[in-house]
């Protein structure tokens, strides 16, 4: 553990082509990735009206941390830009094509974290970028 600092800066694009399952992705901590942080879309069945939650995973399971107060639609081929930050004092803040969805502070997870996971639980999902920067 300790590739990322505990506040980061993170930027990924992704397409959405087929959003028949969630796709998660975040920061982790310990060798079994189970401690951290991850942004879940899941799609909705019915007009392509998803939502976006912000958990939090410990040893004791996960809770959602936020959630976008409006349905959020991914699908289709073109790129939709998630900006997510994390200050020192645990504010985080997700963007998603530069209009603010989620707004949290959350201080349970205070250490380094050891990388990023990402989960494609069935979709079909296109990631073009992913810029992740941890800061001082």
């Amino acid at each position: 553990d300790g590739g990322i600092t505990n506040a980061f800066d993170m930027r990924m694009e992704v397409s959405v082509l087929d959003g028949s399952a969630p796709f998660l992705f975040g920061p982790y901590q310990g060798s079994d990735r189970n401690t951290g942080y991850r942004l879940v879309y899941s799609p909705s069945p019915q007009n392509a009206r998803g939502t976006l939650e912000l958990l939090r995973f410990s040893g004791r399971g996960s809770t959602v941390a936020d959630q976008a107060s409006e349905p959020v639609n991914l699908e289709g081929a073109a790129p939709h830009a998630i900006e997510w930050t994390r200050t020192r004092e645990g504010e985080m803040v997700v963007t998603l094509d530069g209009k603010e969805v989620m707004r949290s502070t959350d201080l349970s997870v205070r250490d380094a974290f050891g990388g990023l996971v990402i989960v494609n639980l069935g979709g079909d999902y296109a990631v073009r970028e992913i810029v992740f920067n941890g800061t001082p």
